[in-house]
């Protein structure tokens, strides 16, 4: 069956970078994003990076999913060289719990441990009933009456979705 992720889902590479190839991608030319990355975002790595990474995710879709599994080797090995942005992408035409991992995440952020939240949400899609958010929550140490007053509050942000591009 296909997955419902978008015109990419069925595209499936592996890529393994060698070591001078590395060299040449730090070397490449300057590429300006289209939406520059703001305080706004959730980054990761050094802010003077010569190399940026926006991953555009929901974290119910299993494309996005695999995605999340080779971008998180890659931040491994290159993490210090490095930038890596996730900003969301609810495909909630989809996915029925889209927005509502999105504002999870969102609202671990201000707790200031987004990436804390970020992992767990993508690792265990089996995991994203309301009841199984706060569990991840309690996991990782947030102030559970603060997370759900957020995620109460939730409904009032908004986040790129396919239906309001």
């Amino acid at each position: 069956m296909r997955e419902k992720c978008g015109p990419i889902s069925g595209i499936r590479k592996e890529v393994r970078i060698e070591e001078s190839q590395r060299q040449d991608m730090f070397e490449a030319e300057t590429v300006t994003l289209a939406v520059p990355v703001t305080e706004r975002d959730h980054t990761i790595g050094p802010t003077d990076a010569r190399v940026t990474v926006v991953n555009y995710g929901d974290y119910q879709c299993p494309g996005c999913q695999r995605t999340h599994r080779s971008t998180e080797k890659m931040a491994r090995e290159l993490l210090d060289r490095v930038r890596l942005v996730h900003r969301h992408f609810p495909l909630v035409k989809n996915y029925p719990r889209a927005l509502r991992t999105a504002e999870a995440a969102e609202a671990a952020a201000a707790q200031g441990k987004f990436w804390e939240m970020h992992r767990p949400l993508y690792l265990r899609p089996d995991k994203l009933s309301d009841r199984d958010l706060r569990q991840h929550a309690k996991e990782i140490k947030l102030d559970v009456g603060r997370f759900n007053r957020e995620m109460a509050r939730a409904h009032s942000r908004s986040y790129p979705t396919l239906s309001n591009l």
